[in-house]
This record gives C-alpha cells, sequence and structure tokens, in this order.
C-alpha cells in the first residue's frame, strides 16, 4: 500500500474505478448501486491516470499497468526502468492520448498506452538540479525542480543539508536547529530547509533525500 496520491477516480458509463488508499487493490463499483463489480490487486498503486481502449491505465512503484475496464484482468504490465536504476520515480505520471509519460530523476520515458511499449526517453539536461514533477501541455514540457532560482547571491546563502540532518542521526525530521554566526537560524522541517533571522523566514528551499 502507498500513501501517495492516487489520483482522480474514473466514472464511466456504467463503472465507477477507484483506487483507494492503504487497499492494495483497484476497484470497480456499479455506477447505479455502488456494489463492487470486481477487483485486481495493484500493490503499492500510485495513480490511475484514466482510461484508454477498453483497459485503466495505472501507475505503482516502478510500474505500469493495463487493466481490462470489464472484467479487472491485467491486460500487460511493464517496469518503468530496471530495479531503479535510474533513480527515484516523481510522484506524477501523465497519459495523453495513446502516451503514457512517466519521470525518474534522471529521465522523461513515454510508454504506447496500447501495448506498455517504451516509445521514447530523453535526459533533463539540468545540471545540478533535481526534477521534482513535470507537465506535457501540447508541445510544451514544464518541470519544477528542486533549485528553480538562478540567483547566484541567493544561492550562496544556501549551505548542504547535511550539516542539519546529520547531527540528528537518523530521525531528520526531528534535526535540531542550526545557530549561524550571523543571528540566523536554520531549521529543518518536512523536507523543507529554513533560514530564519529576527523571527522572519530570510528564505527556504525543499529538500529532497
Amino acid at each position: 500500500a502507498s500513501p501517495r496520491c492516487l489520483g482522480a477516480q474514473i466514472v464511466t458509463e456504467d463503472k465507477v474505478i477507484c483506487m483507494p488508499k492503504f487497499t492494495g487493490y483497484l476497484f470497480a463499483l456499479d455506477k447505479a448501486t455502488g456494489r463492487r463489480l470486481w477487483r485486481t490487486p495493484i500493490l503499492r498503486g500510485h495513480e490511475i491516470l484514466g482510461v484508454h481502449g477498453n483497459n485503466v491505465v495505472v501507475v505503482s512503484a516502478n510500474a505500469v499497468y493495463a487493466v481490462d475496464l470489464e472484467t479487472g484482468k491485467l491486460r500487460w504490465g511493464r517496469s518503468i526502468v530496471p530495479q531503479y536504476a535510474d533513480g527515484f520515480q516523481l510522484p506524477r505520471s501523465q497519459m495523453i492520448g495513446s502516451s503514457i509519460y512517466c519521470g525518474t530523476k534522471n529521465t522523461l520515458y513515454r510508454f504506447d498506452a496500447t501495448s506498455g511499449a517504451l516509445q521514447e526517453s530523453r535526459n533533463w539536461a539540468m545540471p545540478g538540479q533535481v526534477p521534482m514533477t513535470f507537465l506535457v501541455s501540447g508541445s510544451d514540457l514544464y518541470v519544477i525542480s528542486d533549485l528553480p532560482m538562478r540567483d547566484e547571491t541567493f544561492e550562496k546563502q544556501l549551505v548542504d543539508y547535511h550539516t542539519v540532518v546529520f547531527p540528528a542521526g537518523k530521525h531528520r525530521e526531528h534535526a535540531r536547529p542550526v545557530e549561524r554566526k550571523d543571528g540566523s537560524t536554520l531549521i529543518w522541517r518536512e523536507c523543507m530547509l529554513m533560514c530564519v533571522k529576527d523571527g522572519k523566514l530570510l528564505w527556504s528551499r525543499f529538500v529532497s533525500n
């Protein structure tokens, strides 16, 4: 089971398709009565992308599946990358027409929604940055990274996050604040590194592990 957001439920002419958190199953419910028509195990499911043809397309941990809309039987499944060799999987995927877009921290992949075959891939080409999510819109590709600013002065204020994380040992979320010589304080909370001085937030930066 996965705590991730699992995407919108799919409503067809006679069915509601959903994948509740922590169940490990994809469900089809009768639209009129709410009765369960079928359920299919999708362990560590992340997101329902939509319906292509007669299949429901689902993304899970390092995998993409197509499930028959009428029977719940698995039509095809494939790994996004072999054994996570390409880095962590981005939390959002996207289906446009017959194309499924999935990303890792290094590469964007496009799969065929009919067969699951890999159509193409490309590197992000973002030196010094790590993509966190993406959106394909028409012929444009939008990416949000962990370092969106390009201001040299601002960047010089940042410190390596291990100066905050490692002194606290294993429990990163309980990392103790770090007092700096200029009177500011570095605080680590919920994957966010913040710099506070005189009660004011000077800057903050999302830090991914």
